[in-house]
């Protein structure tokens, strides 16, 4: 969490990136690349269980590289993925580990590129 916090990452961390979002979202000093203040401001940092309780607050992004569809068997994947992606708004992205794939039945989620997906309007 503090390395989330901090918004600073070295260069492998964000080699996937598309090279625009990288321009916009972040300065680059010495070997980090740090989130722009205008990003890092609006954003707010919970550490939750998400087999227990979901926030409540709808999201533009969610992140959930390596846990949910890696280590999660397929009935609990089912039971976090539903109520997750409802929190995500139209519109919104879905971002999970390159080695990971999204269940069948939660293919209303658009592939942008490899682990990236675009919740339909």
């Amino acid at each position: 969490m503090e390395r989330a916090r901090t918004g600073c990452y070295q260069w492998g961390s964000l080699k996937e990136l598309p090279s625009d979002w990288l321009t916009k979202a972040f300065t680059q000093s010495d070997e980090f690349y740090c989130i722009r203040p205008e990003f890092r401001e609006r954003i707010e940092f919970k550490q939750q269980d998400i087999r227990a309780t979901m926030p409540s607050e709808s999201f533009h992004l969610i992140l959930s590289r390596n846990l949910v569809l890696t280590y999660f068997d397929a009935d609990l994947q089912q039971k976090v993925l539903s109520p997750m992606l409802k929190r995500l708004i139209p519109g919104g992205v879905f971002v999970v580990g390159s080695h990971e794939f999204l269940p069948e039945n939660l293919r209303h989620l658009q592939a942008i590129r490899l682990g990236v997906y675009h919740k339909e309007r």
